[in-house]
């Protein structure tokens, strides 16, 4: 009885790099939904940056109108 083990399943597992680009290969077909994702991505984070941004100026300025100037615990 032979060892009927096939040469590819011996091969070294392909880089990181080899796989993205393989899979880079098969979106390529969908190139228009793929930039319109990667722009809604953009577009998501910098909204949710500036989001977040405004609430800490809001809850900043709303803290610091509370506490009074005479507490030196926060200060």
């Amino acid at each position: 009885m032979s060892n009927d083990v096939p040469e590819k399943a011996l091969a070294k597992p392909p880089s990181a790099k080899e796989l993205y680009l393989r899979l880079l290969k098969y979106a390529i077909q969908y190139w228009f939904v793929f930039l319109i994702s990667v722009i809604s991505l953009v577009i998501f984070s910098a909204t949710n940056t500036g989001f977040l941004a405004t609430i800490k100026m809001v809850t900043d300025e709303a803290l610091s109108a509370r506490i009074p100037p005479s507490c030196t615990c926060c200060h």
